[in-house]
Order: C-alpha cells, then sequence, then structure tokens
C-alpha cells in the first residue's frame, strides 16, 4: 500500500491554488485523521466535519461572527476592495448582519424578518414573475452555446435578486455589474480593481437611497425595509443599505454560483437529469441535492470568544475557526454514499449549504425558489444542459464551488415529460 503524505503537506487550506483543483479526496482525509485541523501558516483551526460544523453554528456564545470572517481576508490581511478611497462605501459605523453577535443581531434580523420578503411567505409572488423570465430566458439559449455565466446564471440571478428587491427590469443589468465590480474574481486586487469597486459601491449605495424615495415597489424589499426601519430603527440608516448592499453582492454571487455549479453537476450526470424528466416529484430532492453538492459558500469563519474543545482539540479564546462547508456535505457519517450525486437524496438531516441557526442564510428561500423555477422550467421544455468543453476553476479560496469557465449548451433531454 502506498505511504500517503502528511496532512500538513497537502493540506494547504489558506492557498487559493489548493482549492483549484477540487480536493474532496484531502477533506476525506481530514474528516477521518483530523477532523479539526491546524492551519499554521494563517493560524486557523479547519473544521471539517458535519457535526462539528453544526456545533460552531449551534453556539454562538462560544464562536463569535464579529469582524470579517471570510477565509480571503485572514489570508491576505486586507479590508475589502470597495473600503479604498477617501469616503468608503459602507461607513466605518456601518453594521453587517452576518459580522453581530447578540443581542444586536436578534434586533437587526427581527426587524428584517418583518418584511415577511425573507421567508415562504414571500416565495408565490416571487415565483410568479420571475417563472415568465426564467422561461423566456431559456428558450432565448435553448440553440445557443457559451459560457454558463454569461448565458444563463448571471442573467438569472440579477434577474432574481431585482425582483426581490423590488427594482425596475432596467436595473438588472446595473445588478449584475455592481455584483461583479464590487466582488471581482478571486486574488484581483490591482489599483483599478479597487478604484472600480469603489466606484461601484458608491453608484449601488446612491440609486438605493433614490430608489427607496420613489422607484422602487412598494410591496418588495427595499421599500419593506425602509418602512420596516422607520418603524424599528434597530440599526442606524447606513447599516440598512450596506444590508440591502450586501443582499445585491452577495445574492448574485450566490444563486450565480449555484445555477453554474448546477449545470456542471447536472451535465456530469445526466441518468439523474433523466430521472428528473420522468418523475417531476424529485425535483424538491435535486433542487436541496444541487445546494449540497456545489454548497455555494465553501466556508465561513468564526472566532473563539471563550475555551472549548471541539474534534479532541483545545480551542482558545481568540482562536480563528473555519467552518469547512464544502467538507461537512460530504460527510460519509450523515450522507449514505456522499460522494455520490443522487437525485432523489433524502435530506435527514438537511444539509449545511444555508448555515444554522442565528445566521441561517435570508436568501435561502429565494435560492431554492430560482433553482426550483429553473429546472422546472427546464424539464417543460424538454431540454438537458451539456458541455461542450472542460470546465475550469481560477484559483481561489471559493473555487470549488466556483467556476472561471463553463462552455454550456442545451440538448433535447432523453424524456419529454
Amino acid at each position: 500500500m502506498t505511504k500517503l503524505p502528511p496532512l500538513a503537506d497537502v493540506a494547504h487550506l489558506d492557498d487559493p491554488e489548493f482549492y483549484a483543483r477540487a480536493p474532496h479526496d484531502v477533506f476525506a482525509r481530514l474528516r477521518a485523521e483530523a477532523p479539526v485541523f491546524w492551519c499554521e501558516g494563517t493560524k486557523f483551526w479547519a473544521v471539517n466535519r458535519y457535526e462539528h460544523v453544526r456545533h460552531v453554528l449551534r453556539h454562538p456564545e462560544l464562536f463569535s461572527s464579529r469582524d470579517d470572517q471570510q477565509l480571503e481576508s485572514w489570508a491576505n490581511h486586507r479590508e475589502q476592495l470597495f473600503r479604498f478611497g477617501e469616503e468608503p462605501y459602507p461607513p466605518d459605523h456601518a453594521l453587517n448582519l452576518i459580522t453581530v453577535d447578540k443581542p444586536l443581531h436578534t434586533s437587526y434580523r427581527k426587524m428584517v424578518l418583518r418584511t415577511g420578503m425573507f421567508g415562504t411567505k414571500a416565495t408565490p409572488a416571487i415565483e410568479a414573475n420571475l417563472r415568465p423570465i426564467i422561461a423566456t430566458r431559456l428558450a432565448e439559449v435553448r440553440d445557443l452555446e457559451g459560457e454558463a455565466d454569461d448565458v444563463l446564471s448571471a442573467p438569472i440571478a440579477a434577474a432574481a435578486v431585482g425582483e426581490h428587491l423590488g427594482l425596475s427590469s432596467e436595473y438588472r443589468d446595473k445588478i449584475r455589474e455592481w455584483a461583479e465590480t464590487v466582488e471581482p474574481p478571486e486574488g484581483v486586487d490591482s489599483g483599478d480593481a479597487r478604484t472600480h469597486a469603489a466606484e461601484a459601491m458608491k453608484e449601488m449605495w446612491n440609486t438605493l437611497i433614490d430608489q427607496m424615495r420613489s422607484g422602487a415597489r412598494e410591496d418588495r424589499a427595499v421599500c419593506l425595509l425602509r418602512d420596516a426601519h422607520a418603524e424599528d430603527q434597530a440599526v442606524d440608516f447606513d447599516s440598512l443599505i450596506a444590508f440591502i448592499c450586501d443582499l445585491i453582492v452577495a445574492g448574485v454571487e450566490a444563486l450565480r454560483t449555484t445555477i453554474t455549479g448546477s449545470m456542471v453537476a447536472l451535465a456530469e450526470h445526466p441518468d439523474e437529469w433523466d430521472r428528473v424528466v420522468a418523475d417531476v416529484e424529485l425535483v424538491p430532492n435535486v433542487v436541496e441535492e444541487l445546494f449540497r453538492w456545489v454548497s455555494p459558500a465553501s466556508s465561513m469563519g468564526r472566532v473563539a470568544c471563550a475555551d472549548s474543545e471541539l474534534g479532541g482539540q483545545h480551542i482558545r479564546t481568540g482562536d480563528r475557526v473555519l467552518m469547512m462547508f464544502i467538507s461537512a456535505n460530504r460527510d460519509e457519517e450523515v450522507f449514505e454514499r456522499a460522494n455520490r450525486f443522487d437525485a432523489g437524496r433524502e435530506f435527514r438531516p438537511g444539509h449545511l449549504a444555508f448555515g444554522l441557526g442565528m445566521h441561517l442564510c435570508l436568501g435561502a428561500e429565494l435560492s431554492r425558489t430560482v433553482l426550483r423555477v429553473l429546472l422546472e422550467e427546464m424539464r417543460n421544455a424538454g431540454v438537458r444542459p451539456v458541455l461542450r468543453g472542460e470546465p475550469k476553476r481560477s484559483p481561489g479560496y471559493n473555487a470549488m464551488s466556483q467556476f472561471a469557465s463553463v462552455p454550456l449548451a442545451f440538448e433535447p433531454a432523453a424524456h419529454d415529460s
């Protein structure tokens, strides 16, 4: 038997090149041999098993969300790109919902949830307007081929976020531009990139304020958040605008990543898509399986605010802890045949693609709705995704979920519904 190299020699978790090859084999070793693994270079604990990631998410009294908890920031020791400039947007005092703890987080989240736009109640109204947009897009690209992001994922993501916020259709291209400029590809850190990011953030900021005054739909998130803030004022107005900016940037990014990754998964597993075509009852199952498989956010960090034990390791106050969702969602102790894509998989317990507990992703239901409607419309159109070349990843800390290039086309499905 070939002796495997020490984990320290292969688990380069703070190297963006590591993720570009989708190293699920290394994460399998980490789950088995070092479920809570110390990364010496950037000095953090990588949490790789499902049960341990759940523990971190369930115990905010032990693991705080404060400050920037992204691996890229830890590794590069730099601020977000759009904070460069004399007049930073958002202002330094603006609070980000994902980086605050209780009790402020509780009041902030309650204010947001009061709008009714971040749960199942809003789904029917969003779906009614989104379905024809997605159907039209599929009809337009049915006989075309091109990059998945350009022909399918980014336009649908921008349309979905715009519909959710209540911005008119004229802003769809602008929403995509804002998102892609404020969050450029990982590893891009030039002076020009920082300048463009700051300019895009300022434009988005001011546009949202104008839309709140006049332009946005009164029954959608932008105006409902405005009204909830006027009633509650759990946070200052700048924090509210910063939150909506985050919805745009993170929402487009997450949906784009999910849709492109889903097309790759279905193209690489055509028999599983044939199962869905043959049985519409499998659509809810395959939606959840795609979120598990793609894991749009590969990881998320916390900082220990008390000493504790985790996976046999002593975590000290102040230690950084990185939850590896991309690993936890392939945990063999939780998911039967975890490395097999299964369109009919039953989820008990569920995946962790949206997190858990007080920081459960507010966009979870929107994401589920978008992906479900897309798959339903693909069935209705009788098409299947096919790859016209090898999908490529670029180095980056979310590269296991994101692709730099996916040449995509659609062909008739094996069995029309």
